[in-house]
């Protein structure tokens, strides 16, 4: 199995986006939020059978070089809905990989004994994020592990930054929040 060389991304789930940017924001020194602009592209599935969010949210900012990113959902069954039912203040959700061969990750990640649990497309008008969450069965959601494979056109990107989300202010990929 390849070594990664750091974890590219803290994944937190909130039950409030304005209120988890706050605290998150205070705990990891981040003064600016933005919001890729995500949309499904094909569906996006949970434990293999297809669902769609409408409340789904997500923003993003930057600790150094660790992406911090924050999540909001609605009441659909999804990894997301799950772990707040367990954790209603919402918390750490998931670390992810930003890696270059998203089919490959997965397999890696199988030998260890995890399962994709959850995984889709989502894109903005000129960038697509393919990703799949792993877990362990019986973990009862203690240990998930993301795979991101990051592409602007047809080039793959080795990790995305916060000079990438600025310049997605310029394609229409990136909102920023504040």
């Amino acid at each position: 199995m390849k070594r990664y060389k750091r974890v590219n991304q803290l994944g937190f789930v909130v039950p409030n986006m304005e209120d988890g940017m706050k605290k998150y924001g205070e705990i990891y020194k981040i003064k600016k939020w933005y919001r890729p602009v995500n949309e499904p592209q094909g569906e996006l599935f949970f434990e293999g059978k297809p669902f769609q969010d409408p409340r789904y949210d997500m923003a993003i900012g930057y600790c150094g070089k660790t992406e911090i990113e924050l999540i909001t959902v609605g009441d659909v069954d999804n990894l997301y809905s799950r772990f707040l039912k367990i954790n209603p203040n919402g918390g750490l959700h998931h670390i992810s990989f930003f890696v270059k061969d998203l089919a490959k990750w997965i397999e890696e990640y199988k030998a260890l004994g995890f399962e994709v649990t959850q995984n889709g497309v989502v894109n903005g008008k000129h960038s697509k994020c393919y990703f799949a969450y792993m877990t362990k069965k019986g973990d009862n959601l203690g240990c998930i592990v993301e795979g991101a494979e990051l592409r602007l056109g047809k080039m793959r990107l080795k990790s995305r930054n916060a000079f990438s989300l600025k310049l997605g202010l310029l394609t229409k990929d990136t909102i920023k929040l504040n």
